[in-house]
């Protein structure tokens, strides 16, 4: 079951990753201010690291690095509230596109954190 519901979750992730593809697509010909990207691209590698760190967790079956992954959510929200404060100063279509890729991201986080909360129910199961 654990196999099957973490797997769910990877397809969201990917679902995720098409949409921050498509809405980086809108941006491509628009001169986005540095500090953006720079943003963005911090607030993603840290959303796959958690990624990474909870399929890690559930292979490993480790509770700590799990409970770990999930505490880690509350910087990842507050690197995406930064990206979102930012592209408010951006023009309208920038910054929908902005706060898409955002969302997307902070979503991803979720979903690994979620992978982690599977794994600390299996362990407890146990």
């Amino acid at each position: 079951m654990n196999y099957f519901l973490i797997s769910r979750i990877i397809e969201r992730i990917a679902d995720h990753a098409v949409r921050i593809a498509r809405n980086i697509a809108n941006l491509v010909d628009e001169k986005v201010d540095r500090k953006i990207i720079t943003a963005i691209e911090s607030a993603s590698a840290f959303a796959l690291e958690i990624f990474d760190e909870s399929i890690k967790a559930f292979i490993k079956g480790d509770m700590k690095l799990a409970d770990s992954n999930i505490e880690s959510l509350t910087k990842l929200a507050s690197l995406c509230e930064k990206i979102v404060r930012l592209a408010l100063r951006e023009r309208s279509a920038i910054a929908v596109s902005i706060g898409y890729i955002t969302e997307s991201i902070r979503r991803t986080g979720e979903y690994a954190a979620d992978i982690s909360e599977c794994v600390i129910n299996h362990l407890i199961g146990k």
